[in-house]
């Protein structure tokens, strides 16, 4: 049967974590950790700002007055620092963007059910359900389109028709809202197989076999493909597909809720 999902992808959570005025308990906290819980530290959009990973010490987020000048994502702290003299750097901390996440689906309840997590930057939403509430898939998009416009969060998106399809899509970076299974499926195929949440082993021996894209992998025959991978490998493929179910836990709101706003003054 046909079922119709969105992703979520907000690859600059922690740093659109710091710009949010209006807070939650949850949003508060996150934003005190994401400057790293020292009271004093403040920030300006204005202000080149990283944030590092402190494993790889290289930049996973930046903001704009960063990119301009010239700090990019995956660029190394002491490059990074080179760019800039006045750099402010935060660590990244998963946490912060766990609990960012959970607000969004909190608020995102309202609009719609059957949302699921995928720490600690994306979202899985059962579409096919709330169609027949919006009457069309363009009425729903633009219910959560226009939730959006209210937060300052950078995020990509893409519906297909399994969990793992429009997560593959989204990553890319290219927004899809289709229920058009002929437009969902050749996008998809055009996806770098890099893409795929697998270990090295199995990108290594696509790359032995001359597979770049993620076509040329779902076109093989199931039996070639147990004959070359391991099985769990497959099954992934198979959940891309929408021939399997993926097993997602399907979020539940807290049954107490508050919030409050902090004036700056």
């Amino acid at each position: 049967i046909f079922m119709l999902w969105l992703y979520l992808y907000f690859p600059s959570l922690q740093l659109d974590c710091l710009y949010q005025s209006s807070t939650s308990p949850e949003k508060k906290k996150a934003s005190h950790k994401a400057l790293g819980n020292k009271p004093g530290n403040r920030m300006t959009e204005k202000a080149p700002l990283i944030i590092v990973d402190s494993k790889s010490n290289q930049v996973v987020q930046v903001n704009q007055t960063g990119l301009l000048a010239g700090i990019k994502v995956g660029m190394g702290l002491a490059t990074s620092a080179s760019l800039c003299h006045d750099l402010q750097v935060i660590p990244y901390q998963e946490e912060v963007e766990n609990l960012q996440l959970k607000h969004i689906a909190q608020e995102l309840y309202a609009l719609t059910a059957d949302i699921s997590f995928d720490p600690p930057n994306g979202l899985y939403i059962k579409v096919g359900n709330m169609l027949t509430l919006y009457q069309s898939l363009q009425h729903y998009w633009q219910a959560v389109q226009e939730h959006f416009e209210q937060a300052h969060y950078h995020f990509y998106y893409a519906s297909a028709y399994s969990p793992y399809a429009a997560k593959l899509i989204a990553l890319a970076k290219i927004n899809l809202i289709s229920e058009d299974k002929q437009r969902i499926t050749p996008v998809l195929a055009s996806l770098p197989t890099s893409l795929l949440d697998t270990h090295n082993k199995n990108k290594q021996a696509l790359k032995r076999l001359g597979i770049k894209k993620l076509g040329q992998l779902l076109a093989l025959d199931r039996k070639e493909l147990t004959k070359r991978f391991e099985l769990a490998f497959t099954v992934y493929l198979t959940k891309i597909k929408g021939e399997l179910p993926c097993t997602l836990v399907v979020y539940q709101p807290e049954v107490v809720f508050s919030r409050y706003l902090e004036l700056l003054y």
